[in-house]
């Protein structure tokens, strides 16, 4: 599978979520149900990769586009799930919930408006770029698993770097989220290359590693990444520490939105005690439990690990 059938196979997806919207339903909230911001995280990763692996400029156009719908979907998704996670919170605050409710019409509006506006809902945007991609020059795949090989790597050379120096964690935005997006991009681009990168088992007995293999990361849909029998070249990553990085992309997920709830609060003027305490909800019991799992998967040095080269089918 080279790199058009990559971006055609997400390219379908919305497209058909697209064409099967309804009339008599607002656009933003069958967005949202439909799960289209899957296909949108892959089509921003691809363009991410090409935009340093080819020499078509015109990829840093597309995952901006792509980035633009996704953040947009995002902002509603937070909103929507922070109503739901709260609302079964015994005694919270009325107006913390009205805080809320006030902004999901709005980040609805924002997202419909940018779909119009920018040709996603009429078909336009998914017409031209399918002719800018048949006008892209692919590398053969030998060199493009070679040049994936330098992309990941650097990108994560850039992580540990980012980790280095931000080691103890003091913001939940600028440092948990910050690092869980930067990791979670690894993971993402295994999946949207479709078969060009394969989990191996090394053989190796590090010790270290069997805390992460819980049952719920071996058996997640999202670690199981798919094959192509067509491919004769494959970058092939440590099945043992990919899965390690999974579980860091889940417990730091689950830090960052508890947190992101605590300032939900905050923003309707509600100390976070007043309004949300279980254990281990504060951002400062956050930050430093998200401090004390970085610092040891870092010294582990799983993520420079992670791959451990390119195979021959």
């Amino acid at each position: 599978m080279n790199g058009i059938n990559r971006f055609e196979y997400y390219l379908k997806q919305i497209e058909s979520t697209l064409q099967a919207l309804k009339s008599d339903t607002p656009v933003g909230e069958q967005l949202l149900h439909a799960n289209i911001r899957t296909p949108f995280f892959m089509l921003e990763s691809l363009a991410r990769i090409y935009s340093n692996i080819s020499k078509n400029p015109w990829f840093d156009k597309l995952k901006d586009q792509a980035k633009a719908v996704e953040d947009a979907i995002g902002v509603v998704d937070h909103y929507v799930m922070g109503k739901a996670t709260l609302s079964t919170v015994p005694d919270i605050p009325s107006d913390v919930l009205d805080n809320i409710n006030k902004h999901i019409p709005e980040a609805y509006q924002q997202l419909e408006v940018l779909m119009a506006e920018k040709n996603w809902l009429n078909g336009k945007r998914i017409k031209k770029i399918r002719k800018k991609l048949a006008q892209t020059e692919w590398l053969k795949e030998k060199k493009e698993i070679q040049a994936l090989y330098q992309f990941v790597e650097k990108e994560m050379d850039e992580i540990i770097a980012f980790y280095q120096e931000n080691p103890v964690f003091t913001d939940m935005e600028n440092h948990v989220h910050e690092l869980r997006r930067k990791l979670r991009w690894i993971s993402i681009y295994a999946t949207a290359l479709r078969g060009a990168v394969q989990l191996t088992e090394t053989g190796h007995t590090d010790p270290s590693l069997e805390k992460y293999q819980t049952t719920a990361i071996v058996s997640s849909p999202y670690n199981q990444l798919p094959e192509d029998e067509k491919h004769k070249y494959v970058l092939l990553f440590d099945k043992k520490r990919f899965y390690a990085l999974s579980w860091m992309i889940a417990e730091l997920g689950n830090i960052k939105d508890l947190g992101l709830l605590n300032e939900m609060i905050a923003e309707s003027g509600h100390t976070r005690q007043e309004a949300w305490n279980p254990p281990n909800s504060m951002n400062d019991a956050l930050l430093a439990r998200a401090t004390e799992i970085c610092k040891q998967f870092f010294e582990e040095n799983h993520l420079a690990q992670l791959i451990y080269g390119i195979g021959k089918n």
